[in-house]
């Protein structure tokens, strides 16, 4: 890594060549540095032209070795095998895809796609009305929680579409009347499709597990913390799909969502190997239908080690084509 300070008595020209030279004479990475702008021009052209990179800050040249050496300690790895379910089932997963006629699915029409894939959903159902509703709610139980359905409605708690803790039917349609309200004055042009009625979950920590279709990568998988702090905190690991096991832990461990399922400073230790299955199966499904081209799971609630992990929330986008 030579690296100059251009001086008075000092061509900047000659001083390429002469690196140049000496590249060509090993089998060693060279990277050239020549701090300033000024009278830099035709030594950079002679480095550019003979494949020597070079920058004007040296600490830029010290983050191209990390990542080189980085990128070769990945190389040298032995790779497990990808991910492969048995007990999933694709065919009623191609049979809803060719059904319905949007590109954007909504959690209603998401959660079967990911139950067909063997992912746990939280207990519930979509409703019509508020007898629907309550029909569902008697089926799994109070306490429930009330999720608006809309195509025009993508944030549901930004819009005043999601109560939680309702514990009786009463409660449970002033509910849906207030909700309608405050989704009329929030959203005047948003159509209420129905509602999904859900079981209260358990506590535990809420993380996002997720693809987006890159036009160069493919699918590109993430992993970080969830729920209403994925945006503020920003706290995300990627990877490319196929993904076996150890990838799907390297990811995990990359994001501080990590150090929590681990139990951080004494606290609770979650169920880390249900996180990895379920970017499993999701890495599968982006492999098996390529028409998706964003798909994601948030929160993902992972419950306590050894007790798994549950769907609370999910979207997903179909390619237009």
């Amino acid at each position: 890594m030579p690296i100059l300070v251009p001086q008075a008595l000092v061509d900047p020209g000659d001083v390429a060549r002469a690196i140049v030279e000496n590249a060509n004479k090993t089998e060693k990475t060279v990277l050239a540095c020549m701090v300033g702008e000024k009278s830099l021009d035709e030594a950079r052209k002679v480095l550019h032209k003979n494949n020597v990179p070079m920058t004007i800050f040296p600490e830029v040249l010290g983050q191209v070795l990390g990542a080189m050496a980085k990128y070769k300690s990945w190389k040298d790895k032995v790779i497990s095998e990808a991910f492969s379910f048995s007990d999933i089932n694709r065919s009623d997963v191609a049979i809803a895809l060719s059904r319905i006629n949007k590109a954007v699915f909504g959690e209603s029409d998401t959660r079967p796609i990911l139950d067909a894939y063997g992912m746990a959903l939280v207990p519930g159902g979509f409703a019509e009305d508020f007898a629907q509703a309550a029909g569902i709610a008697a089926d799994i139980g109070y306490p429930v929680a009330l999720k608006v359905v809309s195509e025009q409605i993508l944030h549901k708690s930004d819009m005043g579409g999601i109560k939680l803790n309702i514990i009786s039917d009463n409660g449970l349609k002033n509910a849906i009347e207030v909700m309608k309200e405050k989704i009329a004055a929030a959203a005047k042009d948003a159509a209420i499709d129905g509602y999904l009625v859900e079981k209260m979950a358990p506590e535990g920590l809420e993380v996002i597990v997720g693809m987006r279709r890159d036009p160069t990568f493919g699918p590109l998988m993430m992993f970080g913390l969830g729920g209403v702090y994925v945006e503020l905190f920003k706290d995300v690991g990627f990877g490319v799909a196929p993904f076996s096991p150890d990838q799907a832990k390297e990811m995990i461990f990359s994001t501080k969502a990590g150090r929590l399922l681990q139990g951080f400073r004494g606290g609770p230790v979650y169920d880390l190997d249900a996180v990895v299955e379920v970017i499993g199966r999701l890495s599968q499904l982006s492999m098996d239908f390529p028409q998706v081209s964003e798909i994601e799971i948030n929160p993902l609630l992972v419950l306590p080690e050894g007790q798994g992990a549950m769907v609370l929330d999910a979207r997903m986008i179909l390619t237009e084509n």
